[in-house]
């Protein structure tokens, strides 16, 4: 399947906001903005049809793992 232009350029701005959620303590909101997304509430619908989970999951998650704990069945 291909990706369009824009879609190439969401995937990559949210793996960026991914990385930016595990490995910093900054704010959602001033991470959102660092990726260039306008608003919250845009940003909360992109990454969570990207990632499947709103950001406070994904970086609930994240740290668990960082920290060795055991993570959730799926």
């Amino acid at each position: 399947m291909q990706q369009t232009m824009k879609q190439y350029i969401t995937a990559m701005r949210i793996n960026h906001v991914r990385a930016l959620l595990s490995d910093t303590d900054k704010t959602i909101l001033d991470i959102a903005l660092t990726a260039g997304f306008r608003s919250s509430s845009r940003f909360y619908s992109t990454f969570t049809r990207y990632v499947g989970m709103p950001p406070q999951q994904y970086r609930k998650l994240s740290q668990q793992r960082r920290h060795g704990l055991a993570l959730p069945e799926a």
